[in-house]
């Protein structure tokens, strides 16, 4: 009668989990038993030999977080409110405004600042217009004006394209075309400095005169000085279809886009006595 081997002592006191099935683990991919199986100590996932590069590529959920540069994250939680570290200036002026300002406060210096500032370019852009229109008065028998037609519209704007100048970089589709005109400050200089160049419809008011100055090779002191005399104004030539004043301001804090179309008469007027 032959001896059953499962019943000896030995095989009875193997320790459990030392048999192959037992030391085989399911592929986290397939599924399929693996003797020798590839496992990530974080989230204990297995690998067979066939799906042993997961291990290196797979996203563990137990790995440690880090920041796009490498570093450890870190945690937002335990930092201070913005609103303690950048206070509301919108919040902070309101209240500065809000009710009259004490006699010489900060607040009743600066609105006043403000006031007299509004004032000043007031009354320089009103004088700055009567120099011009007393340019193109004393100028108007020297100077040819052209008739301010569609057609004759359609021809200067041709004209314009071919010969403007400008910042090459501006794509075709951002530019717009002007004739830009500077009124000397002595008015008694028959003609002016008429040039053709264009500019991007996104630039604010400001750097339109910057790049028109270039053009002209005059100077442009407008972010330097306060002084009247010094400081450029800007006008419009009126649109064909326009029915008003014959030169329309441009304030400086304004925009291309909204002021500006190509095909337009641009001047610049630097001082304001006439």
């Amino acid at each position: 009668m032959k001896k059953d081997i499962m019943a000896t002592p030995e095989i009875q006191n193997i320790d459990k989990g030392t048999t192959l099935m037992e030391i085989g683990q399911h592929c986290f991919i397939c599924h399929d038993i693996d003797f020798l199986p590839y496992r990530c100590d974080l989230c204990k996932r297995n690998y067979c030999s066939n799906h042993k590069d997961e291990l290196a590529t797979h996203v563990c959920p137990n790995a440690p977080r880090k920041s796009s540069s490498g570093q450890k994250a870190v945690a937002t939680t335990k930092l201070p409110p913005a609103s303690s570290v950048f206070p509301d200036l919108k919040a902070i002026r309101q209240q500065a405004f809000a009710s009259p300002p004490k006699p010489n406060s900060i607040s009743s210096k600066l609105l006043a600042d403000s006031k007299s500032l509004d004032t000043k370019i007031s009354e320089s852009a009103s004088q700055a217009l009567a120099k011009l229109k007393k340019f193109m008065t004393l100028n108007a028998k020297s100077s040819k004006v052209s008739k301010n037609t569609p057609s004759q519209f359609i021809i200067e704007t041709s004209k314009l394209k071919n010969t403007a100048k400008g910042d090459a970089k501006i794509p075709e589709s951002e530019r717009v075309y002007i004739w830009v005109d500077y009124i000397p400050e002595d008015l008694k200089v028959s003609g002016s400095l008429k040039v053709p160049i264009f500019v991007s419809r996104s630039w604010p008011i400001g750097r339109l005169l910057d790049s028109a100055s270039a053009q002209l090779k005059i100077k442009n002191e407008n972010n330097k000085t306060t002084d009247v005399s010094k400081r450029l104004t800007i006008f419009r030539k009126e649109r064909v279809g326009e029915k008003g004043n014959s030169f329309v301001y441009i304030p400086a804090n304004g925009r291309v886009n909204k002021e500006i179309v190509t095909g337009d008469q641009i001047y610049l007027v630097r001082g304001a006595s006439v």
